[in-house]
């Protein structure tokens, strides 16, 4: 599915308890943009939330809008939590990577390798790699 629409971060209106068929009608009802991967740090500074960690699902069509994840990233740990973590996991594999190969605080996986669901148990499972956002 081809939105077309403009880019941003969508609220939605999910929960726990809904059944995969009606998160599914909530999500097919995105208006779907431009995949900048920089959002979720951006919205955070915006909003002063104090974010540890972020992570991305792509379907690695991706692009940079006005800055480049990775700085996001930067600016996000130089205002609000310096050892931030950011990871990138491309639903496809497409050989680029949209985190900084330099930067200890982020990684990018393709989501279908095996090591990849298993880092992503372990990471979800520590509760002190990724903590509830607080405003500043």
């Amino acid at each position: 599915m081809h939105g077309g629409g403009e880019p941003g971060i969508t609220r939605l209106n999910i929960s726990p308890h809904m059944r995969l068929a009606e998160v599914i009608k909530v999500i097919e009802k995105i208006p779907m943009g431009g995949t900048d991967c920089a959002l979720p740090m951006l919205w955070a500074a915006r909003n002063n939330l104090n974010v540890s960690g972020f992570v991305t699902y792509t379907d690695s069509e991706t692009w940079v809008g006005n800055i480049h994840p990775a700085q996001a990233l930067r600016q996000h740990r130089s205002e609000f939590v310096g050892d931030a973590k950011a990871v990138v996991v491309g639903m496809t594999s497409n050989g680029f990577t949209l985190a900084d190969p330099n930067d200890r605080g982020m990684l990018a996986w393709p989501a279908s390798t095996r090591p990849c669901r298993q880092l992503s148990r372990t990471l979800f499972a520590n509760s002190k790699w990724f903590t509830d956002a607080k405003t500043r």
